[in-house]
Parts: structure tokens; C-alpha cells; sequence
């Protein structure tokens, strides 16, 4: 049971990469359960970090400590964040008798988060500067860490991109999908993902991906294949279907959603309605390499937030305004 008396000292461990999964489990239930916890766990990361390394905030990685605790996050050794020594109870005894005082907000009071690449209408192609490519979708956007190729390769993603990486195995390659991450392992993949939605969706082109969460959840994708993440139930679904129809290369550029019904019942030989009839002018852009319908009909209906029921003949999407 985590108390007021001893949040301090497992916040210490766990920054220190001595904490053991299950503490780190429940230190990530407690930062969950109301803001002000969050707040105070960040304010004493960057009070550690001042007083262990005179690092500056943004340098802080709060994903290796995770994979310090949950090994199989990654291939790799990794190092702990801090060294194991009497360290740890030094720095929770201060954070104690420091609080969070306003001078320490006033001193730390800097954005981690760097350029920011937003596409309104249309999808927007970028070149990133360690030279990988990205293409965020329409009505999405992706916001690089501050330092990024140089400390490290972390974007964060809301809504839609596709990503062709340039490998790097001493700084990889991670997307932050909102506490459900992307790590790179030498490849071109896609993430369609959403704050006010519910899943996440990785597809692989070429290599191979490692799809996590901060809880240690954790699943390998390789090329061809694809999953889910369920926000809600924490849980990663590997879709084993492998259809591999001919022709079934679709992209959808600000498409209005009845061409794309269209298009999808002419493909799949199907037969897609719309149970509103003004839903036909959403649009969205998109586009799906041999993909089964299912997975196409979720993507959809998540990107634009509706919802669709699945018939005998094919599948009803239901819904009286959409994300356009």
C-alpha cells in the first residue's frame, strides 16, 4: 500500500532503476489516481535529477527506468538512470524536507518538448533531422522531444502517421502514443492513434517494431503484420489474419466517407451503409496495404469517432457527427 510516508522513497528507487516491477506497478497506479499525485511524482523527478546529476529536466528518460524494471522492453542491456548507492535514500529524505516550493516550480519551469509538426486538412510529408521521414495524416500532429537526434529520438503522437526510421541502435527510435509506445527496430511502420480514442494501431511494412506500454506489456510486430493497443483494458491484441488480396494498396486523400464505401464494397465485395446519411460527407485520409476489412472498418470508424455493428452481409456505421 503506497502511503504519504513512503512515496518519496519509492519514487527515489524506481528514478534510480531499483525499484522491482511490482513497485514500479504501483507507483504507475498511484500517479493515475488524481493529478495532484502525477504532479508531485514529477516534481520530484526533476528534484532528484538536480540533485544527483545537475541535469537539466528535459534530459530525464523516464522510459529507461521502466525498462530497467521490465527487461523484456528491450534487446539490449540497459543501463540503470542512476547508480545504486545510499544515494537514493539521501535524495527521498531531501524531497521530504524540500516539498515542492515555489522556487523549485519557478526553476524548473521549462517545456521538454520541442518542434511540433501539425497537418489541418491535408496529410503534411516531413523530413526529421536525424533523417527519417514521417507523413502525419490529416488532423493530426507529432511533436518531437526537446533534443531530439541529439539525446534522443522521441516523438509524441496525436492522431495518425506513418514513419520511414532510420536505424540507430545507440538512440533509438521511439513514438509516445500517449503512455502506449513504438520503438523502432529498423523499419517503416504506421500508427494510428488518438487521445479521445480508445485503441492504438501499429502497422509494420518492413522490419520489426516493439509495441509496450508503461505497465510492461509488451509484443514484437514484424513486417506484414499489425495490432492493437486497448487503452481501456491495457491489453495488446495481435491480429494473427494474414490476407494478402491482390490490389488491396488503398490510400484516401481528404476522401469524402461514401467514395471510400465505395471503394471498399467494390474491393472486398461487401456491402458497407451508412445508418446517417450525412455521415457520407466526413473526410479522411488514410491509406491501407493488404489489410483485412475489419481492421479497415476500425480504423475508420475510430479516426472519425464512430462506431459500426458488423451484419451478415457486411457492416453498419452508426454515429451522428464525425471527427472531419
Amino acid at each position: 500500500m503506497i502511503n504519504r510516508e513512503n512515496i518519496d522513497e519509492l519514487i527515489s528507487r524506481f528514478l534510480s532503476g531499483e525499484a522491482s516491477p511490482e513497485e514500479a506497478m504501483m507507483l504507475e497506479d498511484w500517479k493515475l489516481e488524481a493529478p495532484e499525485n502525477l504532479a508531485h511524482y514529477e516534481q520530484s523527478e526533476k528534484t532528484i535529477t538536480l540533485l544527483g546529476h545537475g541535469a537539466a529536466p528535459a534530459e530525464i528518460d523516464t522510459a529507461k527506468a521502466w525498462q530497467k524494471v521490465k527487461p523484456l522492453l528491450d534487446r539490449e542491456k540497459v543501463k540503470p538512470l542512476y547508480p545504486k548507492n545510499t544515494f537514493t535514500r539521501i535524495a527521498a529524505a531531501l524531497i521530504i524536507l524540500m516539498g515542492i516550493g515555489a522556487g523549485l516550480v519557478l526553476l524548473f519551469n521549462t517545456d521538454p518538448k520541442g518542434v511540433s509538426y501539425m497537418a489541418d486538412k491535408q496529410a503534411k510529408e516531413i523530413q526529421l533531422p536525424d533523417g527519417s521521414e514521417a507523413t502525419v495524416f490529416a488532423h493530426s500532429s507529432l511533436t518531437a522531444d526537446n533534443g531530439f537526434g541529439k539525446t534522443n529520438r522521441l516523438m509524441h503522437l496525436n492522431g495518425n502517421a506513418s514513419f520511414s526510421v532510420v536505424h540507430d541502435e545507440a538512440m533509438p527510435f521511439v513514438i509516445d502514443a500517449g503512455n502506449v509506445f513504438i520503438k523502432d527496430i529498423g523499419t517503416r511502420f504506421t500508427v494510428r492513434s488518438s487521445l479521445d480514442t480508445d485503441t492504438v494501431y501499429v502497422h509494420v511494412d518492413e522490419g520489426i517494431v516493439l509495441l509496450f506500454d508503461s505497465l510492461g506489456s509488451a509484443l514484437e510486430i514484424k513486417a506484414t503484420e499489425h495490432a492493437l493497443y486497448i487503452r481501456s483494458k491495457k491489453q495488446i491484441v495481435k491480429n494473427e489474419t494474414t490476407v494478402a488480396l491482390p490490389n488491396t494498396q488503398l490510400s484516401f486523400s481528404n476522401k469524402p466517407l461514401g467514395d471510400v464505401i465505395a471503394t471498399l464494397n467494390a474491393t472486398y465485395n461487401t456491402a458497407i451503409i451508412l445508418q446517417n446519411a450525412s455521415l457520407k460527407n466526413c473526410t479522411i485520409t488514410t491509406r491501407f496495404e493488404h489489410e483485412d476489412l475489419d481492421t479497415i472498418i476500425s480504423i475508420i470508424t475510430e479516426t472519425l469517432g464512430l462506431s459500426y455493428e458488423k451484419t451478415a452481409t457486411g457492416y453498419i456505421i452508426k454515429g451522428n457527427t464525425c471527427h472531419s
